[in-house]
């Protein structure tokens, strides 16, 4: 796809192509772009496999085959199957790590190699330290596999399930990542690609069609060096400077906008009034992860962000509800006034998918924030009548912090007495608990 003079549209969002790009960095940093440049790329898992009938004898041969592939050492690795589960590999952590495949994932040969092979690769990144990780869940993994070698593979695999012990995001996070899609894994092969000086690999003939179109297309719009990823003075990251990130926040390169604004979000030890602007007008964004990171950024910022309070209540009615809840919280930093309180209690009244983000924030102010406490009666009704157990508890925990007297709100708000009942039971339950 052309726009503009010629130029090839990079393909994906900002945000999209700045997390992959970030990860592709740091695996570059310690797999060693020699090691990536040389891997076989594997277009055959039956290559894998000693069978065509595959036994639980045949899984340690299985892992050590594919073990080589991804250089990395299993013999302390226990690889075991187990009777009923689900239908991929659990990779269990703990201090005796294994691996555990259902019974019937051995009538699958294709897909188990697959699956091995994305477990191998969460197992050999245990070997660095996780605090230096951009996270530790399905991304990172995903792309250890695809630049283990196994890019056809994971680009083709229909279904991308959560193997990995570390649990996918869940609705407590504003910024979820999710799974890579296929458009994801197809720029993740096009990175893969150039860096291995590749310009028209046949592996990418092989890639399943979705893939294969942002395949494409990222191989037009990339620059040829992969110099994004290569250098790495270039990518926003823990060692770059608060100079740099500046500079990088007005960059043209809107992936780089994105991950500096993480590590502004993340520098809150230094001054970051001068961002604000920029800021600002990454809250008018199309890409919703890069108004998520500002609006998370400003919030860190506080009292000093003031001037973007405007944008901030702008988006208090964005049809995004992890939007507009952040912009509440934000705001909330920024200027915890009564008025503002209202309006977070009225986003957490109605926008159902950000109640437990929401009630969260609300409870860390305390009392200051009572004037969110009928809201937030009215909430905890409609989750009682619909059973959310785990926004009941968020809710009422909320409650009982922002209130001196939370049975007094409750009275003042509630008139089904059945309701009014349980919730005063509810609430008196928690102090018991605290008592003891």
């Amino acid at each position: 796809m052309l726009f503009g003079f010629g130029k090839a549209k990079p393909p994906l969002t900002a945000s999209r192509r700045g997390q992959i790009e970030l990860r592709m960095r740091y695996l570059v940093d310690r797999l060693t772009l020699p090691v990536v440049q040389q891997t076989a790329i594997v277009t055959d898992p039956a290559v894998f496999l000693p069978a065509d009938s595959l036994t639980a004898e045949d899984l340690p041969t299985v892992a050590q085959r594919i073990a080589k592939q991804l250089q990395v050492d299993v013999s302390g690795l226990p690889i075991e199957v187990a009777d009923g589960g689900p239908d991929a590999a659990v990779h269990q952590i703990g201090d005796a790590p294994k691996v555990r495949v259902p019974q019937a994932a051995l009538s699958d040969g294709p897909r188990l190699v697959t699956t091995l092979a994305h477990e191998v690769s969460h197992y050999r990144l245990r070997q660095f330290d996780s605090r230096e990780m951009p996270d530790q869940g399905q991304w990172l993994t995903e792309l250890a596999t695809l630049c283990g070698g196994f890019v056809v593979a994971v680009c083709n695999s229909s279904v991308k399930e959560s193997c990995c012990s570390t649990p996918a995001p869940t609705i407590k996070s504003l910024r979820s990542l999710g799974y890579l899609t296929s458009a994801d894994l197809g720029y993740a092969a096009a990175c893969l690609a150039r860096l291995r000086n590749e310009t028209d690999p046949a592996w990418g003939k092989l890639l399943r069609a979705d893939a294969q179109v942002t395949f494409k297309q990222a191989m037009k719009s990339m620059p040829a060096a992969c110099t994004m990823i290569i250098d790495a003075t270039t990518i926003p990251g823990p060692q770059s400077s608060m100079q740099q990130l500046a500079e990088q926040m007005v960059s043209s390169n809107q992936s780089y906008q994105f991950l500096a604004a993480e590590q502004v979000a993340n520098r809150t030890d230094e001054s970051r009034e001068a961002f604000v602007p920029a800021l600002i007008q990454m809250l008018r964004s199309r890409d919703e992860q890069v108004v998520l990171v500002a609006a998370e950024a400003l919030r860190t910022i506080g009292p000093a962000a003031q001037s973007a309070a405007p944008a901030l209540e702008h988006l208090l009615t964005h049809r995004v509800d992890m939007i507009a809840a952040s912009a509440g919280i934000a705001l909330m930093a920024i200027d915890p006034n009564e008025i503002v309180f209202e309006h977070v209690g009225d986003l957490l009244e109605n926008r159902w998918s950000a109640a437990i983000p929401l009630s969260a924030a609300l409870a860390e102010y305390g009392e200051q924030a009572a004037p969110a406490g009928p809201s937030i009666c009215r909430r905890l009704v409609t989750a009682l009548r619909r059973t959310e157990d785990e926004i009941i508890d968020s809710l009422a925990g909320c409650l009982h912090s922002v209130s001196a007297a939370p049975m007094e709100v409750i009275e003042a708000t509630i008139s089904n007495e059945e309701i009014l009942e349980w919730m005063k039971g509810y609430l008196a339950s928690m102090d018991d608990v605290a008592a003891e």
